[in-house]
Formats: C-alpha cells, sequence, structure tokens
C-alpha cells in the first residue's frame, strides 16, 4: 500500500529540515582548527568578538585573518579581513555587533 501524497511531502519536509538544522549547528561535522598564524605574524585576539594579525615586512603576503562568530540564532559565520601585502601588514577580522567571537 502506498502512503498518499501529502505524508510523503510532510515526511520530506522533515527530512529538510532536519538536514538544515544538522548543517546549522554543526551535527556529524568534524571541529574546526585555526590555520598556524605564519612565520614573521602574530595573532592577537585580546579584543572581545575580534582577531588582528599582525605581520613584518615581507611576511604573511596574502594571508588574512579570520574569525568564527555565532548570532543570535545560534548560526555561524565566518568574518574575514584583508588581506596581507608584500610589505607585510595587518588584518582584521571583527564579528557583527549581535555575534559572539572565537567559536
Amino acid at each position: 500500500m502506498q502512503s498518499p501524497p501529502s505524508v510523503r511531502r510532510i515526511g520530506a519536509v522533515l527530512g529538510g529540515l532536519l538536514l538544515v538544522l544538522a548543517a546549522t549547528f554543526g551535527i556529524g561535522a568534524g571541529s574546526a582548527t585555526a590555520e598556524p598564524v605564519p612565520a614573521g605574524c602574530r595573532a592577537d585576539d585580546s579584543i572581545a568578538r575580534q582577531l588582528t594579525v599582525d605581520c613584518e615586512p615581507g611576511a604573511g603576503n596574502g594571508q588574512h585573518a579570520y574569525i568564527r562568530c555565532t548570532d543570535i540564532f545560534g548560526i555561524k559565520h565566518t568574518h574575514i579581513g584583508t588581506p596581507i601585502g608584500e610589505q607585510g601588514g595587518r588584518s582584521t577580522a571583527v564579528c557583527g555587533p549581535d555575534e559572539v567571537g572565537n567559536t
């Protein structure tokens, strides 16, 4: 006996919702680790919800700071700073005003 189409649709919707929740909250996903700071650079996370990577001249070319933030709904976002140039420099990534950082 075959299920009515409405029951199949409800099952599909519930299955899709479970997949969205699993992706949102990282169920079944491995834990992420931060990339190591390049030689000649240092990372500063002393300011809440902000990460700065500061590099000496010639170090960190093309690298950038990034921070994982969680919004008020529990959804994770990655914020990325500007790339560091050939002459070194600084890249800062900042969470939004209603986000929690360093997750």
